[in-house]
């Protein structure tokens, strides 16, 4: 995803320890979400095709 492919980008520039390691979390953390938004899109796929969900 291109935030991560930035953030990545921007903890190899980062000069200071501080910078790096919150550049660090926030990869973390979008990666998190990004898995997060995948699941309930296929919660959601699923439950479009499943009439006892409606």
């Amino acid at each position: 995803m291109w935030t991560e492919e930035l953030i990545q980008t921007l903890s190899t520039l980062a000069q200071d320890y501080p910078t790096k390691a919150l550049l660090e979390v926030l990869l973390e953390l979008s990666q998190q979400q990004q898995e997060r938004l995948e699941l309930l899109e296929g919660e959601i796929d699923g439950k479009m095709w499943s009439p006892a969900e409606w």
